[in-house]
């Protein structure tokens, strides 16, 4: 209540309601590009060195992910405790990911990187 007594109310102005909507628009139009950018680069690279493919398409989608973290999940007005978050993360996801290396370089069904000699036929034994 005000000091006359009447009930007050909480007015949102249209102009902070509209430049909301106009930050996520345009954040939603650089998605939409950077997506048709993701394609039109998988499509001009496709014959190329899967190193430049997968290495570019990487950048792009960190660049998306960035945007929608930012704006979308409201991070760009956190204060920094954010980094206290994400530190311990990445170091998780990094360990976790260099941890399946070993798994991933193994070939199937080939357990042992070094196999040893041959075992002698049974009738080679005395």
């Amino acid at each position: 209540m005000d000091p006359t007594g009447t009930p007050s109310t909480i007015v949102v102005s249209q102009t902070e309601q509209t430049s909301h909507v106009k930050v996520y628009l345009r954040v939603f139009l650089a998605l939409l590009v950077l997506t048709m950018a993701e394609y039109f680069y998988a499509k001009a690279l496709a014959d190329a060195s899967a190193w430049l493919l997968i290495g570019g398409l990487m950048v792009i989608a960190i660049i998306k992910a960035g945007l929608v973290g930012l704006f979308f999940m409201h991070l760009l007005f956190e204060g920094r405790w954010k980094y206290l978050v994400l530190i311990p993360t990445t170091f998780l996801a990094t360990v976790t990911v260099l941890g399946l290396v070993p798994d991933m370089a193994l070939p199937p069904g080939n357990p042992d990187p070094n196999p040893a000699a041959p075992i002698a036929a049974a009738s080679d034994q005395p």
